[in-house]
C-alpha cells in the first residue's frame, strides 16, 4: 500500500505487525472510516462530526484510499470480523463492535452495541 497521494494517510503495523492505514496522527484506521460509511450508511460530514478533531478532509482521504485499495482494506476488515468471532466463541470479555464505542462510566467489557 502506497500513501504518497494520500496526505491524510499512514501505513502503520497494528499490533501484531500487520500493516494497516491509519488517519495521519490519530489511532483512526481507514477500515473504521469504511465500516462507517458502507456498513452504517454514514455520509463524509456526519463521519468528520462523529470524531473529534477528523476534517472533513481526512474523511475523504480515507474513502479515495479505500477506492483504490480495497482488497486490501477489505481483507483488514475480514481479519477483524474472525478475530471477532473467535473472541466471541472462547468467551473472552472482548468483543469487538463497528463500531467500537466507549461511553464515559462503560468499561471494556460493556461496550456501546452499534
Amino acid at each position: 500500500m502506497m500513501t504518497k497521494d494520500y496526505r491524510h494517510i499512514d501505513i502503520r503495523n497494528n499490533r501484531v505487525g500487520q500493516p494497516r492505514a491509519y488517519i495521519r496522527d490519530s489511532r483512526l484506521r481507514v477500515q473504521d472510516i469504511v465500516v462507517d460509511h458502507q456498513r452504517f450508511g454514514h455520509s463524509a460530514e456526519q463521519i468528520a462530526a462523529d470524531y473529534d478533531g477528523l476534517s472533513l478532509a481526512q474523511v475523504h482521504s480515507a474513502l479515495a484510499f479505500y477506492f483504490d485499495h480495497r482488497e486490501e482494506i477489505q481483507a483488514a476488515i475480514r481479519d477483524d470480523e474472525v478475530f471477532s468471532d473467535r473472541m466471541q466463541t472462547s468467551g473472552s470479555a472482548i468483543s469487538v463492535q463497528w463500531p467500537l464505542i466507549m461511553e464515559r462510566n462503560d468499561t471494556i467489557s460493556n461496550p456501546v452495541s452499534p
